[in-house]
């Protein structure tokens, strides 16, 4: 669909730095113990500054300090706190053990409090082993989890290629996005790996959001290297776990792996070009909204159109937008704009067509996200190395849902919906197929 410079299908990956016994270890994030959330609007109309504590950890440095919910945070260290984001980015420059200052507002009264900031906790699933390790690039260390049974023997390994986005993967308490179904997967006998994304919790690295598509992918590169050289994985048998458009990075990371993956497990992805996929999405959300058809077809015209100049060209998104604003809400996403162009570029299949070990498709019924086609579309490009499923009660984020509409209409954020095993059964047949490690 778009005419790229860049093509990041057709580019060779950067190879991750080697290991050595001289790399320092990489030290855990410090750990405040507040949940960050927007100064609100009454407040904010008032002239007031700095953000929301929307809930604070019993027990946490914030809680022994004395900080409730409903405070606010308004300076650490005499530094002024304007949002969530730029908060986060001040924390992330402290380290665990300094002691410092936070200065908060309750009501009229400001007040200045003195703490000392911890690691961040590690988690601690029943009857399984957790380990924190890394993997070196070009431009810092990634913070990788292990997760595996408490014995000496090899086992296979799952690797997950998560969803695009700037979120983090370490979730020591309450509900992670990938957590419970990996913690059930290294029950069934699996050693289970997640990647920290750049500037994501511990991981060094450029934010998130200024960081490319090709450096995400080195981090998968360089995380499958490292999995095959851990001394209690069986090597022959590492299989990858795709979700979303990190069904698209599986792909590209077993083409260049050179035979040592075993299988893909590819949970909400879809056989079409990312943006047509996000394209079809806005239509299917738009029904949902109950905006007429008539409206409807005009809408995603001018979104294909806009996505042909923006991705055909070199402007970046904010010159784009001022010259193209009916533009801005088809490309309003917290990631860069080489980030989106190379996502962009992907061609599934290009990326398919190499593809020689089996692929599991799942389509999750209640996902308002990825559709039944175009989960069909991937089973149907992979073709006979193909095992398609679906899942039923379950969406995008693995949370219980009656359907795709039921999804839609509950504003809840996907941390606070209930965790759904309804994936469990069909990923666990499928894995033992693969490795012959059911239920070790």
């Amino acid at each position: 669909m778009f005419a790229l410079a860049v093509l990041l299908g057709a580019a060779p990956l950067y190879r991750a730095l080697p290991q050595t016994a001289s790399d320092s270890i990489l030290p855990r994030r410090p750990y405040l113990g507040v949940r960050l959330g927007v100064l609100p609007d009454s407040l904010a109309r008032r002239g007031a500054t700095g953000v929301a504590a929307t809930s604070v950890t019993v027990g946490s440095p914030a809680d022994r300090a004395g900080i409730t919910a409903g405070d606010l945070l308004v300076r650490i260290n005499r530094i002024p706190l304007s949002d969530v984001a730029q908060t986060l980015e001040v924390i992330r420059g402290l380290r665990a053990g300094q002691a410092v200052v936070v200065t908060t507002r309750r009501g009229a009264r400001e007040q200045t409090l003195s703490l000392v900031l911890v690691e961040w906790p590690s988690e601690t699933p029943a009857g399984l082993v957790v380990s924190y390790e890394q993997v070196r690039l070009a431009d810092g260390r990634r913070r990788v989890i292990v997760v595996g049974p408490p014995d000496s023997r090899r086992h296979p390994a799952v690797l997950l290629v998560g969803e695009i986005g700037c979120y983090s993967i370490d979730a020591p308490w309450g509900r992670g996005l990938y957590n419970d179904l990996l913690y059930h997967v290294s029950r069934r006998g699996f050693v289970t790996v997640r990647v920290e994304k750049s500037g994501i919790g511990d991981s060094e690295g450029p934010r998130c959001a200024e960081a490319d598509l090709t450096s995400e992918q080195l981090s998968y590169d360089a995380a499958l290297q490292a999995v095959r050289r851990y001394p209690y994985v069986d090597s022959t048998h590492v299989v990858l776990l795709g979700h979303g458009a990190g069904g698209m990075l599986a792909a590209r990371l077993a083409q260049h792996a050179s035979g040592t993956v075993a299988g893909i497990a590819v949970v909400a992805g879809y056989g079409v070009p990312w943006f047509d996929h996000e394209l079809g999405t806005l239509k299917w959300w738009l029904v949902l909204a109950g905006i007429p058809p008539d409206s409807i077809d005009p809408m995603i015209d001018a979104g294909k159109r806009c996505g042909e100049m923006f991705f055909g060209g070199r402007e970046d998104r904010r010159s784009f937008a001022a010259s193209h604003p009916a533009c801005e809400p088809y490309l309003s996403y917290s990631l860069s704009d080489a980030y989106l162009r190379q996502l962009a570029g992907l061609s599934p299949d290009s990326l398919w067509r190499g593809v020689r070990v089996p692929v599991l498709v799942v389509y999750l019924t209640a996902d308002p996200l990825a559709s039944r086609d175009e989960s069909l579309a991937l089973a149907q490009l992979i073709g006979g190395g193909a095992t398609y499923v679906e899942i039923p009660g379950i969406d995008h984020g693995l949370s219980s849902a009656a359907s795709a509409e039921a999804r839609f209409r509950d504003g809840r954020r996907g941390a606070d919906r209930p965790y759904s095993p309804a994936l469990e059964p069909a990923l666990d047949d499928w894995l033992a197929s693969v490795t012959g490690a059911a239920g070790r």
